[in-house]
């Protein structure tokens, strides 16, 4: 999972080549730049993000259910 994150990262948000770098406009670079930012969070760390929340609640429900017993008993 890391090395996937590593790399959206290096291919969304960094790679650049020479042309793309000299090309384009401040504004038009910073905008793009900024796209490919938002991309990345609402497509890869907010998903990650969520479902960490989730295992880890599930994870933390299932450890105390082995040691306290199931709800009720």
């Amino acid at each position: 999972m890391t090395l996937l994150l590593a790399w959206f990262y290096a291919f969304f948000l960094e790679a650049k080549t020479m042309k793309e770098a000299t090309s384009a406009t401040p504004q038009e670079q910073s905008r793009g730049e900024e796209t490919k930012a938002f991309l990345f969070l609402t497509g890869v760390i907010a998903p990650a993000v969520a479902v960490s929340v989730v295992v880890g609640y599930g994870f933390i429900v299932w450890i105390s259910q082995i040691l306290t017993g199931p709800p009720g008993s």
